[in-house]
């Protein structure tokens, strides 16, 4: 039998079945932890149950990716909140068909809602997805990897809570132009040029894509400001600090090495990475991420990252459940929306973040 706990300020982690539950990394971000038994799921309670119940299976696509973990951390802590809502948290670990095992596991328990955080975002995994769930009239919300508008015009309760990829990559080229223009002493060859190097994500996900298509236009387009862009490589590191790092080591080892005078990262676990390799060099270069998690704000102040791109993990997580338990309770989408629903998406914002600003960022 599922043991179920009160969530008073506290993080539970376990496993469901054959899935893994949410990395020991959230533990450490909320300093809490349970001692369970390996066949125990993480059940939330609210204090208060004056509305009409809602049981929620939330699977996460990687808890040690440093931005999901800390959305897990406020998603957890949000949901427990929530008056009559009671929920199944499960970690993917980056493996699709873990993903799709887990979300079978909530079908056949009967979950009220589902809150996806895709591992696999093609629209062929997606629309798996919404399948499962329309065969059993199940709602279903995407948030944080945009599964696409496409897919989710397949049913009438499928939905999306996150942010526009294009307006990442807008804001992170806006940032390397203004510093730049700041910082001429970045310029190492003197020809005023921004010379670029790109850490993609996963090839075909639509953030990979839309950031670095969107900050490579943003930066190509500021030559009326004086500043002209060369981009000179762009390789994937599939959104991991791991990767990243030996690719930016090859780079300083490399034709590149005098080149580069700029790293732009898709996220900061791959900013992360550079860092790492530029400090195993002894060398210095502006870096810039996205999705401002602590340690890169960290980071920030100690002015070994220049910039991040920023999501406000506490909106974004209470968007989403807003909208979930909504759904569920068969109430209108829209009701206490952080954002306007336009065609079963909801996009909200992203704030540059940098040493102006990092010390009141999220708070």
């Amino acid at each position: 039998m599922k043991q179920r706990h009160i969530l008073l300020g506290m993080i539970a982690t376990t496993s469901l079945c054959a899935c893994d539950l949410i990395s020991e990394q959230i533990d450490v971000l909320t300093g809490k932890s349970q001692q369970q038994s390996d066949n125990t799921a993480v059940v939330a309670t609210a204090k208060n149950d004056n509305n009409a119940p809602v049981n929620m299976g939330i699977t996460i696509y990687n808890g040690d990716v440093a931005y999901v973990a800390a959305y897990t951390q406020k998603l957890t802590q949000n949901a427990g909140a929530m008056s009559g809502v009671q929920f199944d948290l499960v970690d993917a670990k980056n493996d699709p068909a873990n993903q799709m095992a887990q979300i079978d596991t909530f079908i056949n328990q009967g979950k009220d809602v589902l809150l996806v955080n895709l591992v696999d975002t093609s629209e062929e995994s997606a629309l798996a997805v919404i399948n499962k769930a329309k065969a059993k009239n199940i709602p279903v919300v995407f948030y944080h990897r945009y599964p696409g508008a496409k897919v989710l015009q397949n049913y009438d309760k499928a939905y999306f809570v996150g942010t526009k990829a294009s307006d990442s990559g807008i804001i992170q080229g806006e940032m390397v132009v203004k510093n730049w223009l700041e910082h001429p002493e970045w310029d190492k060859n003197g020809d005023g040029v921004i010379q670029y190097v790109i850490l993609k994500g996963k090839p075909g996900n639509a953030d990979a894509e839309g950031r670095t298509q969107w900050v490579a236009a943003t930066i190509q387009d500021y030559p009326s400001k004086g500043v002209k862009a060369e981009e000179l490589e762009v390789t994937v590191a599939n959104w991991q600090r791991a990767e990243a790092k030996p690719i930016v080591s090859e780079w300083l080892n490399g034709p590149l090495a005098d080149k580069i005078e700029v790293i732009i990262s898709n996220n900061d676990n791959m900013a992360l990475g550079a860092l790492d390799a530029l400090e195993e060099a002894g060398k210095s270069l502006p870096v810039f991420g996205v999705d401002a998690a602590v340690e890169v704000q960290e980071a920030i102040k100690a002015d070994k990252i220049v910039g991040s791109v920023g999501q406000d993990v506490n909106e974004q997580s209470q968007a989403a459940l807003n909208l979930a338990v909504n759904l569920a309770r068969g109430n209108d989408p829209a009701t206490n929306a952080k954002a306007t629903i336009v065609r079963q998406e909801m996009f909200l914002n992203y704030i540059g973040v940098d040493k102006s600003n990092v010390d009141t960022w999220g708070k």
